[in-house]
């Protein structure tokens, strides 16, 4: 027996062959194991005990594990889940991964393919560990303002290098699978899977990478209303298929400011983006544009009429990563305030759940 290790792994499937087997094979390579026939008693240890990793069949009664699945992650969306499949069920078994699942593994399996797939949805948990340490090390770097900064910017530039490449290696080598082997659809389909989930994981070094290291910005005389412009016409085609209003008001001849216009772009794309995932059945969003005389300031507003944010999480929503969407990275509030504080400018934001959000940013009129 190898030494005792500390994870635990809940197994479910209603035949009892399959679970004992497999708990006798996890059990000889050192795991602690949990054993359930159904999903409710599978339910009632998750919310009881220790859970690190689940094993579970998909073709069960009452309750399959594709729902299994869905409950696990209503309680607790960092449980990995292996899911076990027939052949035959392998659409059933992607759908599951665009669900969530963390890996599945088709019958007939090898005992090393099975303790290959626990071990690398261990390797997962203890690389969510270590992001929530390094959030918490974000979060605290923000609260103590500039503090420590160069250590973090160092720290983002070793990780961004560190995952960079192999990601690059991983993306490059799924576009050559499509051009050169001519794959079935079933393929293409795990290609593109592949090629998406890249592609995101390089925006999310980007977005790291810009927080840590202080934007350099080449300000000029501007127009706010250019910066609008341009957005609106970027976003009109996503506005239009989620069925999303959109609607732009702007005063005559407002004054010029001094702006980053590329900066200030990012800054107001996050929150357009922000206002239309929060409206995914459709809904209304007006972007306003006016001047204020009195504190000679240009005034921007965002409104939407989608789902809004709690009391609670209006005061965390500017720290990084803090996020409530499901594949959120939480950054692009952060990023947005930095570079409204770099223009000299504030931003402050009111919401209700159920009712819609409205966000207002307000920028100084060039002095010449």
């Amino acid at each position: 027996m190898n030494e005792k290790k500390g994870e635990v792994i809940l197994i479910v499937d209603d035949d009892p062959y399959t679970l004992e087997s497999i708990s006798s094979l996890l059990n000889e390579h050192g795991y602690s194991v949990v054993a359930c026939g159904n999903a409710a008693d599978a339910m009632a240890k998750i919310q009881k005990n220790r859970i690190d990793i689940v094993l579970t069949d998909i073709r069960m009664p009452v309750v399959s594990g594709i729902e299994l699945l869905e409950k696990i992650h209503s309680f607790n969306s960092e449980i990995p889940v292996i899911l076990i499949t027939a052949y035959a069920e392998l659409d059933m078994a992607i759908d599951a991964i665009r669900r969530g699942a963390f890996d599945f593994i088709t019958k007939p399996y090898s005992p090393e393919y099975l303790v290959h797939a626990v071990e690398r949805a261990i390797e997962h948990n203890r690389y969510v560990r270590l992001e929530k340490e390094f959030k918490c090390m974000l979060q605290d770097s923000v609260k103590e303002k500039t503090e420590k900064l160069n250590e973090i910017e160092v720290l983002a530039a070793g990780i961004a290098h560190e995952i960079r490449n192999p990601i690059g290696n991983v993306k490059a080598a799924a576009q050559l699978c499509f051009k050169k082997y001519d794959p079935d659809e079933r393929l293409r389909t795990y290609l593109k899977i592949i090629i998406k989930n890249t592609e995101k994981v390089n925006r999310v070094i980007k977005d790291l990478l810009n927080l840590a290291k202080p934007h350099k910005a080449l300000f000029k005389r501007g127009s706010i209303d250019k910066v609008i412009n341009n957005l609106c016409d970027l976003v009109k085609a996503k506005c239009s298929k989620q069925k999303v209003l959109l609607i732009k008001r702007s005063s005559r001849r407002l004054p010029e400011i001094s702006l980053d216009e590329r900066l200030l772009e990012e800054a107001f794309l996050n929150l357009i983006l922000n206002a239309l995932d929060a409206m995914p059945k459709g809904g209304r969003l007006a972007i306003t544009t006016y001047y204020d005389y009195n504190a000679r300031e240009i005034v921007i507003s965002f409104i939407d009429s989608g789902s809004g944010i709690s009391e609670d999480n209006q005061g965390r929503i500017f720290y990084p990563f803090f996020t409530t969407k499901k594949n959120g990275t939480g950054l692009g509030l952060s990023l947005a305030l930095q570079i409204i504080e770099l223009h000299k400018g504030k931003i402050h934001i009111e919401s209700k759940l159920d009712y819609g959000t409205e966000v207002t940013v307000r920028l100084p009129a060039y002095k010449g």
